[in-house]
């Protein structure tokens, strides 16, 4: 089978495409591709899916011919508070406060 894994930092996208054994899962295809070590990711900080839905069990997910895997970073922030904060910054420059 033919699995494709995608991971994302800030400054780049790394997509690996690998081939593995039918009946293969999320984890046998994360071990076999060298991206956990590439990006030093600790699987029990990371989340995990398969076009574009979180996969629960990365141990019983089996996978099929053409999927993609994707690793899903951490937030560094909340999107909500940064838009908050922005706008403040914005208030405060525009009436000098």
């Amino acid at each position: 089978m033919k699995i494709e894994i995608i991971y994302a930092t800030t400054k780049s996208q790394d997509l690996v495409t690998i081939e593995i054994a039918a009946n293969s899962t999320i984890l046998d295809a994360l071990l076999s591709s060298n991206v956990l070590a590439k990006y030093n990711l600790n699987l029990n900080k990371i989340s995990v899916g398969v076009f574009g839905k979180i996969a629960q069990n990365i141990n019983s997910y089996r996978l099929y011919d053409q999927d993609r895997i994707e690793i899903y970073r951490e937030l560094i922030c909340d999107s909500k508070a940064k838009r908050k904060a922005l706008v403040v910054q914005y208030h405060k420059k525009k009436f000098k406060i």
